[in-house]
């Protein structure tokens, strides 16, 4: 991994980690917990909302969850994607693990590869990692067996566990050789570790190589210079690591929105065709109207309380817009493939699909543009012609 590349992954650390702190604030609405037996067998995919999800029991799909406090202690065949405060897996999977939460630990096995990043991620020493591991954190112990390569980035990373080939990490930029002491240290290679391959950082000083740790290859420390050279590909694994960043943000968002207003969705996506040019029409009006109004309304000093509300509100909606008409591309790729015309595409799954599809479209250079900001006022749009209808059933 390049160092450009590893510190996009702190950036992504700080970034994600201040979503899973918003997913708290809204989660701490619902009340309500979510619980997978021990005996219970869920044959399909398990996606939760919850303020705590714990589960026990066996789900022979995917887990795509975000809670406060998730739980897994129980066996999962597929993929775990979760956001939460805390997250904890004991368990097995089967696949791979994508996790973003403020505290992380993993105690279980996991077939394939770990992405996660937090304020602590922890190893523990009975886990295992059948393929790769990439983290990013403020604080990591890394504990337990991984079978091929460990990269990752943080303020302090303790390696103790065993590593089947190359290590790759990126450290704090600070300067604290001045003061020798051990707990100023970035990167710490502990007692027990083994790396049977190379051992590559980035960082302001030399690691700590406890006695009694093992590196079978070369111990190589880099500084956090970049040439010249490397600025081309620096900025393209920059550009590539914000548009992951965006994804998972936008992904998280619908998330929240597909599991809180179910209903809404399902109404404005009946929508999506009727009318299509008005919808454009309502969209650019709000869009283009509303900051006019509240500048307006700033040169008045009681309207700037108002202003200011307005302006968040639009900013809300502009942003959601563009994720409304994602999922709503994704429940038409989804109606298309389905094979049962009796059964109704899983919303979930739909607003994935949807998102990821459409924000790697969104990606391309200027068509992706063009194309997202119309996503944006088709979106804002639909909202718009959504709220009307509701008002006007209100009033009858």
């Amino acid at each position: 991994m390049s160092k450009t590349r590893l510190g996009l992954v702190v950036f992504l650390a700080l970034f994600v980690g201040f979503f899973a702190f918003q997913a708290k604030a809204l989660m701490a609405q619902n009340k309500e917990s979510q619980y997978v037996a021990k005996e219970e067998v869920i044959s399909s995919n398990y996606f939760s909302v919850g303020s705590s999800i714990t589960i026990d029991g066996k789900v022979q799909g995917d887990v795509v969850c975000a809670g406060r406090s998730i739980v897994i202690n129980g066996f999962v065949d597929g993929d775990v994607l979760c956001v939460g405060q805390s997250i904890t897996i004991n368990g097995e999977v089967r696949g791979n693990v994508r996790v973003v939460g403020s505290s992380v630990a993993i105690n279980g096995k996991v077939a394939r590869n770990v992405f996660v990043a937090g304020s602590d991620v922890n190893l523990g020493s009975k886990a295992e990692v059948g393929w790769d591991m990439l983290f990013a954190s403020a604080y990591s112990d890394i504990r337990g067996v991984i079978k091929r390569d460990l990269e990752g980035a943080g303020a302090a990373i303790t390696v103790g566990g065993s590593i089947g080939r190359n290590v790759n990490l990126y450290g704090d930029r600070n300067d604290s050789s001045k003061n020798n002491n051990n707990k100023n240290q970035t990167i710490t290679i502990a007692k027990g570790a083994v790396i049977n391959g190379n051992l590559s950082y980035t960082a302001s000083q030399d690691a700590v190589v406890e006695e009694g740790a093992t590196i079978k290859g070369s111990n190589d420390r880099h500084d956090f210079a970049l040439n010249r050279s490397g600025d081309a590909s620096s900025a393209a694994a920059g550009y590539m690591w914000w548009r992951i960043i965006v994804i998972f943000a936008a992904l998280l968002i619908g998330l929240i929105l597909v599991s809180w207003l179910k209903r809404p969705i399902y109404e404005i996506s009946q929508k999506i065709f009727i009318k299509p040019y008005a919808t454009i029409g309502y969209g650019l009006l709000f869009i283009i109207v509303t900051p006019i109004i509240c500048v307006l309304l700033m040169f008045t000093f009681i309207g700037i309380p108002l202003a200011l509300m307005l302006g968040a509100l639009w900013l809300m909606i502009v942003y959601i817009g563009k994720v409304i008409t994602a999922i709503m591309v994704g429940q038409e790729i989804m109606k298309r493939r389905k094979q049962d015309e009796s059964k109704k595409p899983s919303i979930v799954f739909s607003m994935v699909v949807g998102i990821v599809v459409s924000y790697i479209i969104f990606s391309i250079p200027v068509i992706g543009g063009l194309l997202g900001m119309l996503a944006t006022i088709f979106g804002v749009g639909l909202i718009w012609i959504y709220a009307k209808e509701k008002s006007m059933r209100s009033t009858l």
